[in-house]
This record gives structure tokens, C-alpha cells and sequence, in this order.
């Protein structure tokens, strides 16, 4: 979040993920103001891999354990590189962040947990649409730099799923890519035609009581359904076409202007469940 925030819960990513898969969702999350892939692998990777160590000991029997975990863990999220941008070594990104993932992923005991275990990485933004940004010359240098880290960033899990493919058989590690919210913003949205899909089939299986409800539907086979980009990734939280075309990149960000906040939060949520 751009400060430090170890053991953070966040409401909104918590209710996008309860509405996949989970009744209840516990989650860590890791971070500090500043860390480039270095960074991350020195100061925020041992956190995770004392999070592993509970884990395992509870899966053996660890009475203290079983207290605080009940389930292994189903996925691991990753964010790095933005401070890479801002760092005048970008060159060593590659090996920093191929240090960074194999730590994560070779721990001693991480193949205890689950070995279906994902890690997801997210895409780095395109500098060059932050709204705090000034287009020249600071947008245009760190949209440039930006996309050579995320370049390096693409190669490196390419080279990790090869390696995963030849060990296992599957692959593990994979990137989450954040469509850009001023493409998404950019669109008006559509209304679409829905059929009920209702036949003369329907209404004869139907009790006597249902029956006039489909005729009802064969009367009228079809719907106005509004449709949106941000229908997709924002999920059920009431958005109808009123509120969608009032919506702007300030709905989206923290009060910084740059890290998620609002819907942002719940926009990144859905699409790492999705992942």
C-alpha cells in the first residue's frame, strides 16, 4: 500500500474472494514503501516463509499450531518492479527477480503445503497513464523504463514455467495482467439482447402452477441487459449505467493517486481470483 502493512486485511479483496470459492478467507499481506525486487526477496520473503513453517507444522500435528491454520495455502500473490523503474540500476532486475521467485518457490517445506500451489505475479502499470504523472518528460521516461522492467519481468516467468514444465509436468507461476482503467473508463458500455431460453419443452415439464410464469418468458424471449467492461471486473456491487458513466480514476486510487483504493481494490481483487 505504500507504507508498511504487515498482516493487512483488506474488506473489499476478502469479499472478492469469498464470492469464488471460500465461505471465509485468511490472507497475509506483505509490503513496505520502497523495495525493489532486492528488496523484496531480503526483507518480505522471510515473512512468507515463516507464514510456510506454521502451516507445515500445523499440517503435522503441531497442536499451536492448528489453532490459526486450519487449511494449507491455496496461492501466493506477488507484486515487485515498480520501484525498479525508479532505481538507475535497471539492469539488475533479471537476476534480482529471478533470485527473488526462486526463494519463494524453493523453500524446504513449500512442497509440503500443496505442489499445485500457484504464485501469481503481477504486470507492472503503464506509467505513462498515471494521472499524477506529468506526460514530458517524467511520464514518457518512466512509461519507457517502465516497459523495459516488465519486459524483463515477462521473460523471467517464461524462463520459470519452462523449468516448472520440465520438473513437474505443470506450471505454477503465472502473470496476472491489470487492463489499464483508462481503456476501461473510455467505454460507454452497451445494452445487449438476452434470451430467457425458454421452449414449449420448459413449459411442459413445468407444474401447472410454473406454467403461465414461462409462457410468460416464450411471450417475451428477450432482455435488455446492460453491458460493461467493468461489469466483469468489478463484480456484483451494484454498479447500473448512471453510476458507471460518473465513475473516474480518483474512484479507483488511494488518496496518494497511485496505489489501489476503493474500487481499485476490488477491481485488482477479482482479476487475481480469476487468475
Amino acid at each position: 500500500s505504500g507504507r508498511e502493512h504487515d498482516d493487512r486485511r483488506d474488506e473489499a479483496d476478502e469479499n472478492a474472494l469469498k464470492g469464488k470459492q471460500y465461505d471465509s478467507v485468511r490472507y497475509w499481506s506483505y509490503g513496505k514503501s520502497g523495495l525493489t525486487a532486492r528488496g523484496v526477496n531480503r526483507e518480505m520473503v522471510p515473512l512468507l516463509h515463516r507464514v510456510v513453517d506454521d502451516v507445515v507444522s500445523s499440517s503435522n500435528g503441531d497442536t499451536a499450531a492448528e489453532n490459526c491454520f486450519e487449511k494449507p495455502i491455496h496461492a501466493i500473490v506477488l507484486l515487485c518492479g515498480v520501484n525498479n523503474v525508479l532505481d538507475p540500476r535497471p539492469t539488475t532486475f533479471y537476476r534480482d527477480v529471478h533470485s527473488l521467485i526462486h526463494s519463494i518457490k524453493h523453500h524446504p517445506k513449500f512442497g509440503s503445503i500443496d505442489k499445485d500451489t500457484p504464485l501469481l505475479i503481477l504486470g507492472l502499470p503503464d506509467f505513462t497513464k498515471l494521472p499524477f504523472l506529468p506526460s514530458w518528460p517524467m511520464g514518457w521516461i518512466l512509461g519507457f523504463r517502465g516497459r523495459y522492467i516488465q519486459h524483463v519481468l515477462e521473460t523471467v516467468i517464461q524462463e520459470v514455467q519452462q523449468e516448472e514444465m520440465i520438473e513437474s509436468g505443470r506450471i505454477q507461476t503465472r502473470m496476472v495482467r491489470i487492463p489499464e482503467l483508462n481503456d476501461v473508463l473510455g467505454t460507454i458500455g452497451y445494452q445487449r439482447y438476452e434470451s430467457s431460453s425458454c421452449s414449449i419443452d420448459d413449459a411442459n415439464s413445468e407444474s401447472d402452477g410454473a406454467t403461465e410464469s414461462v409462457l410468460r418468458k416464450m411471450q417475451n424471449p428477450f432482455k435488455m441487459k446492460f453491458c460493461h467492461p467493468l461489469l466483469e471486473y468489478l463484480g456484483d456491487v451494484g454498479l447500473d449505467q448512471a453510476k458507471i458513466s460518473s465513475l473516474g480514476m480518483q474512484d479507483f486510487l488511494s488518496d496518494d493517486g497511485f496505489h489501489p483504493g476503493r474500487y481499485g481494490t476490488i477491481y485488482c481483487g477479482n482479476l487475481i481470483v480469476d487468475a
